[in-house]
């Protein structure tokens, strides 16, 4: 299901898919799957984007 979810959002118009809001979505999508590069890799964009969101350091930590 995460597989299926990502190639999802993968479907998105390719400048839509920088957006904060699609970025978000693919964060538990790269845990789920066991990604953890490309999850601290988007969870550190997210932390610098939305720095008063207190999940994005959680899911950066996690990542590390």
């Amino acid at each position: 299901m995460p597989l299926e979810a990502y190639e999802e959002l993968e479907d998105i118009e390719p400048e839509m898919r920088h957006l904060s809001e699609v970025l978000a979505l693919k964060v538990p999508i790269f845990q789920a799957l066991g990604k953890g590069t490309l999850m601290e890799a988007v969870a550190k964009e997210l932390c610098i984007r939305q720095f008063d969101e207190p999940r994005w350091p959680l899911f950066l930590a996690e990542a590390l």
